[in-house]
C-alpha cells in the first residue's frame, strides 16, 4: 500500500502485515476505563507500539534491536499501569523475535521477552481472574514457543532458496560444459576436414592446367568431403540443448 512516495509495509510481505494491527484494538479497549492524562498516555503508547510494529519491517541490525526493546518496554508499561491482560500484545514481539538468524541474539531476545511477559502477569496478579489462568498460561507458552517455529521456517525457506540458486548454477555449468564439449568436438572433426579441403583445393588449382580429369576427380572428392562435414555439423547441432522458453 502506497501513499504518494510513502510505503507502509514492504511489498514482499503482501497483505500479511496489514492484518495484525487489527489486534491493537484489544489494548485500546482494555484501557478505555481510564480517564484524563492517563488515558491519553495509554493511547499514545498504543500508537507508539503501532509505529514500532511498522518500523521493524524496514529495519535491521542495531536499529531493529532498539525497536524490539521499545516494544517490550511498552508491553511491560501497559501491563503494569493499565492491566495485565495487555500481555497479549506479546504476540507481535514474538513474531519479530523469530526473525533473528544469529543464535546468540535470538537467545538474548527470547530471554528478555520471557522476563517481560512473566513480569507483566505478576505485576497485575491481583486483577487476574483465577478462571482465566487456564487460558493465560497456554497463550504465554505459545508466545514463547512461536519464535522457534518462525525461526525454523525462515531457516528452511533460506535453505530452499540457497538450494534453488545452487541448482541454477549447476544447470548453467552443465550447459557451459556441454557447449565446450561440442565446440571441442567440432574443432577436432571440422579442423581436420577443413585442412583436407584446403590441401585438395590447392591441388586442384595446380592440376587444372595440367591434368583436367584428375582435377575434376579431386574437385568431386572435395564436394564429398564438404557434404560429410556438413552432415557432422548438423549432427552436432542436434545435440545442443533446446532453449527454455
Amino acid at each position: 500500500m502506497r501513499f504518494g512516495r510513502f510505503e507502509l509495509f514492504p511489498r514482499k510481505y503482501g497483505w500479511f502485515p496489514y492484518i495484525w494491527p487489527i489486534y491493537l484494538a484489544l489494548p485500546a479497549v482494555n484501557i478505555r476505563g481510564e480517564q484524563g492524562v492517563k488515558l491519553l498516555i495509554g493511547y499514545a503508547m498504543i500508537v507508539l507500539f503501532a509505529v514500532t510494529y511498522r518500523q521493524m519491517y524496514w529495519t535491521t541490525g542495531k536499529t531493529f534491536n532498539l525497536w524490539l526493546a521499545l516494544q517490550m518496554a511498552l508491553i511491560l508499561a501497559l501491563c503494569v499501569f493499565y492491566g495485565p491482560y495487555n500481555f497479549y500484545m506479546g504476540f507481535f514481539t514474538s513474531n519479530f523475535i523469530g526473525w533473528y538468524t544469529d543464535h546468540k541474539k535470538f537467545n538474548v531476545a527470547i530471554s528478555c521477552f520471557a522476563a517481560v511477559e512473566v513480569l507483566s502477569l505478576l505485576s497485575g496478579y491481583r486483577e487476574l481472574v483465577p478462571s482465566d489462568l487456564p487460558f493465560l498460561v497456554p497463550f504465554l507458552v505459545i508466545m514463547l514457543v512461536m519464535p522457534y517455529g518462525i525461526r525454523s521456517m525462515a531457516r528452511r525457506q533460506h535453505l530452499e532458496q540457497e538450494l534453488d540458486r545452487a541448482n541454477e548454477q549447476i544447470k548453467e555449468l552443465i550447459k557451459r560444459e556441454e557447449r565446450m564439449r561440442i565446440a571441442r568436438d567440432l574443432h577436432d572433426t571440422l579442423g581436420h576436414t577443413l585442412s583436407l579441403i584446403t590441401l585438395k583445393s590447392q591441388l586442384v588449382e595446380k592440376l587444372a592446367a595440367k591434368d583436367t580429369e584428375r582435377a575434376q576427380a579431386e574437385a568431386r572428392e572435395i564436394q564429398r568431403t564438404s557434404r560429410a562435414a556438413l552432415r557432422q555439423v548438423r549432427e552436432r547441432s542436434s545435440d545442443l540443448p533446446s532453449p527454455v522458453a
